[in-house]
């Protein structure tokens, strides 16, 4: 009798539940080419660059100026910096819907490179997300760059909880999207 009271005892006091989260994309476009037309134009998005503190599995928030605090129970479904490529591959896509964005090298030398660094993309304590970012744009060949860029971009009000940050951080993560397509 007292193994089971321990057993009763011990599933109350069970951890919450691990969610996993990946970043929030566009649906896929309903407008298909067909597959004979060649993309009018190739993309790379290389791996997407982040501090190593910030490319971890782990849902961060700053309660500081240099302390994080992880989830208890949020966690990022890939590492912070592959779901941020991936997000952005897809909403550039989804903006270009005439070129292809691709995350490898392609064969053809004529594309184009958009290589991005991510310094800062976190949740502070009074609910305001900060993302700052830097891109380049470049033709492979010949080698041009054709933009180079920085932007600060900064969500108020992101309420407590793992998915709100989520939805706030894909939310800046569009917006970005948005002002990198205008450099392609």
């Amino acid at each position: 009798m007292p193994a089971v009271l321990a057993v009763l005892a011990l599933d109350g006091c069970a951890a919450p539940a691990l969610h996993s989260y990946v970043l929030a994309t566009p649906p896929p476009a309903t407008v298909s080419t067909p597959v004979e037309t060649l993309p009018a134009q190739v993309v790379e998005l290389r791996p997407v660059l982040l501090p190593d503190h910030l490319d971890t599995s782990q849902i961060l928030r700053r309660v500081g100026p240099s302390e994080l605090v992880a989830s208890r129970n949020g966690r990022w479904g890939d590492r912070l910096s592959v779901g941020i490529r991936l997000a952005l591959a897809a909403d550039l896509q989804a903006r270009l819907p005439q070129a292809a964005v691709v995350t490898r090298s392609p064969l053809d030398p004529a594309f184009r490179r958009v290589s991005l660094t991510i310094t800062a993309f976190d949740l502070d304590a009074s609910g305001t997300l900060t993302l700052d970012a830097d891109w380049t744009v470049e033709q492979v060949a010949p080698p041009i760059v054709l933009s180079q860029r920085r932007v600060r971009l900064a969500a108020a009000g992101v309420p407590a909880g793992d998915a709100a940050e989520v939805a706030a951080m894909s939310g800046l993560l569009r917006q970005l999207a948005a002002l990198v397509a205008q450099d392609l």
